[in-house]
């Protein structure tokens, strides 16, 4: 990455593309209930048109954005706006109620800048040393790849593994509804003109992360108002900022490598630094009553997942989270397919990543500490005025995405289907990762029988193919073998 390819990349459109997906971001991010994962779905949309720099400027700015956002309503209300700022309000919302509001959303701000800066730099030093790698592939090994790929995500996403594969498998069903690319025949199309061309993504996408959140957001409305605390003096100041260092250090170190790992993403992060911090203090018993190490250590945590998903999905084509699997349809909207051949075809692509990743990072700590009054008001909006928006959007992106109103149908049915998986606790964001590599996972499966013959030995006679299937075995087991170590020891004592 040299001088002037960055300078070719910097324009004040995609700067503006990546500010507004920031705060768009951060806006979805702080108001319970809306997660960064549905941000990214609905606003994929809005990228048609858009040239493929500007799309993925703007969606890095969502996750960003969103990660971050949700430790707003966890400070001021107790109510985390994401999964990942469930452990910020422990300490966040005492603090407020000290009157400190501000100090606590400083200090998350800074914090969630540092670990998001960390893991950009690890982004930039390590994606392309496992591309290197990747590029080594052949057809057994992509397909051993995205089965370790769908079944880390399947087991992270839900409940249980079975539930997880459950959603995965429908979402490898969903592609090959349509003509087949290598036959030309039709499969299961039922005689409808619309379905031979098979499904598209973005109503799928919008209907199972939009309409599914609107649904179960009118079964759980609350009408009751929220206890608000105000915002006074948000920079926490140089000094507490350097007292902090080794919380900083460890959080975005561990932060970073959850991000990494399939399937992990920004809940597991904050939790484990968290419970890190509180192990390692000097005064655990402080911990939950207000104190600073209580929100930087989740904060940096969850944002320094934020580079780290990127590295598997960019260099192995292997999201490392929900938002990451969903970011991988914008992707493949633009025409972009990811892995290690993105390097040498589209090396200006991995370039804006790079660049547009810190450019959001930084947007996010500006808009943090001098915006943050204004996005707490937005906590006040009844969800009876923001709701209907928000279907709006829905619809004219599932229509946009093929000027065709069938998709429109497409988007309701999947929304109802998502509502219904989540009511039973399967994850929607395996049956997504399904429909972005199946068609990858038929063609390498198809194509390596070829070149064996119709032997499946060619998948477990090379050696990137077993460390892969040793790999996912390790990922499936290992948290269930470490419970089951941990219930026996409880039970020993």
């Amino acid at each position: 990455m040299t001088v002037g390819s960055v300078m070719e990349l910097l324009s004040v459109q995609t700067i503006l593309f990546t500010v507004f997906g920031t705060f768009a971001g951060i806006i979805v991010g702080a108001i319970p209930g809306l997660t960064a994962t549905m941000a990214v779905a609905v606003l994929t949309s809005l990228t048609f048109g858009m040239n493929d720099i500007d799309a993925i400027a703007m969606m890095l700015g969502v996750f960003v954005g969103g990660v971050y956002g949700g430790s707003i309503a966890a400070i001021l209300m107790k109510v985390p706006g994401t999964s990942s700022a469930v452990m910020t309000s422990l300490d966040g919302y005492p603090m407020a109620q000290r009157g400190e509001a501000g100090k606590a959303i400083g200090i998350s701000t800074v914090s969630s800048f540092i670990g998001g800066m960390f893991s950009c730099i690890v982004l930039v030093l390590g994606c392309s040393l496992i591309a290197t790698v990747a590029a080594q592939f052949g057809y057994p090994e992509y397909f051993v790849l995205s089965i370790f790929g769908l079944v880390v995500i399947a087991d992270a996403s839900s409940e249980s593994l079975l539930k997880g594969l459950l959603s995965t498998i429908i979402g490898v069903l969903i592609t090959t509804i349509g003509m087949d690319s290598l036959t030309g025949l039709n499969r299961f199309a039922f005689g409808s003109r619309e379905l031979m061309a098979g499904i598209d993504q973005v109503p799928v996408l919008i209907g199972l992360f939009g309409v599914s959140e609107i649904i179960k957001q009118l079964f759980t409305m609350d009408k009751g108002k929220k206890d608000y605390q105000k915002i006074g003096k948000i920079f926490p100041g140089w000094k507490l900022i350097w007292k902090l260092k080794g919380t900083l250090f460890r959080s975005t170190v561990i932060g970073t490598g959850v991000g990494i790992m399939p399937g992990a993403g920004g809940p597991i992060a904050a939790f484990v630094a968290y419970n890190s911090e509180k192990t390692n203090s000097d005064h655990p018993e402080k911990f939950g009553t207000g104190i600073p190490e209580g929100i930087a250590a989740p904060e940096c945590a969850n944002n320094a997942t934020v580079g780290g998903a990127l590295i598997p999905m960019l260099s192995l084509g292997v999201p490392g989270d929900g938002v990451t699997a969903i970011m991988m349809s914008t992707f493949a909207i633009h025409g972009l397919r990811l892995g290690p051949m993105i390097f040498v075809e589209q090396g200006p692509i991995v370039t804006g990543v790079y660049i547009y990743s810190i450019i959001a990072n930084i947007c996010m700590l500006f808009m943090g500490l001098f915006l943050a009054r204004f996005f707490a008001k937005l906590l006040k909006l009844d969800k009876r005025m923001l709701l209907p928006l928000i279907l709006i959007t829905c619809v004219v992106g599932s229509y946009a995405s093929s000027n065709k109103t069938f998709f429109i149908l497409v988007m309701v049915v999947f929304g109802v289907l998502g509502f219904l998986l989540e009511s039973v606790g399967v994850s929607s964001s395996p049956l997504i990762l399904g429909m972005v590599l199946g068609d990858l996972l038929e063609t390498n499966l198809r194509q390596s029988l070829i070149l064996s013959q119709g032997s499946y030995e060619i998948f477990f006679n090379r050696p990137i193919c077993i460390f892969f299937w040793v790999l996912t075995v390790f990922m499936v087991a290992y948290p269930k073998v470490k419970r089951l170590i941990q219930k026996e020891r409880a039970k020993a004592e």
